[in-house]
């Protein structure tokens, strides 16, 4: 199907000290009637040089802002790696995005390490926290547990399987009413 119609179904604020980040869950309406969501995190900043600017708005002071994609965003990937490591809750109305760390060992990203943004896939986005861990972002979300997320839990936590990259932590959202 061809995507008909978008709107931002929820945009939780996140308050991390350098910039204004959001993740965003967007409804998209298909032409075939279908509906589907996807997550978008979001930066604004009134110096930025994003690949593909979302908006532009007036900042305070009337200097003009870009909104675009946060994994862009330095600050922003570097602050993900700290979630990672220690957890974060974000909440905006009934609904939450939650960062929580799994398994017995954390993921610590050195402060200076280099977290790039991986390019080449075209249905989910990586990000290379240096030599520690890949974060794969999966933009298109389904109610439940994702079968990747899933297994790798159960490869880390239950089997302890050698053979495999262990899971460090995972994203989601929970809504009070669904």
């Amino acid at each position: 199907g061809v995507p008909r119609a978008a709107r931002v179904a929820s945009a939780i604020p996140v308050a991390w000290d350098d910039g204004s980040f959001a993740i965003a869950r967007v409804e998209v309406e298909m032409d075939t009637g279908a509906r589907q969501t996807y997550q978008l995190p979001l930066a604004a900043r009134a110096r930025a040089t994003p690949t593909e600017v979302l908006a532009r708005v007036e900042c305070a002071g009337g200097d003009e802002g870009l909104v675009f994609d946060a994994l862009e965003d330095a600050a922003f990937r570097r602050h993900l790696a700290d979630a990672f490591a220690r957890g974060l809750t974000a909440e905006s109305g009934a609904s939450s995005w939650i960062v929580e760390p799994i398994g017995s060992k954390s993921l610590v990203v050195p402060a200076n390490a280099p977290i790039e943004l991986m390019t080449g896939e075209q249905s989910n986005t990586s990000i290379r926290f240096a030599d520690e861990a890949i974060l794969k972002i999966f933009r298109r979300l389904e109610p439940g547990e994702n079968p990747d997320v899933e297994i790798g839990r159960f490869l880390t936590l239950r089997a302890n399987f050698p053979h495999t990259p262990a899971l460090f932590g995972i994203a989601r959202f929970e809504d009070r009413d669904a």
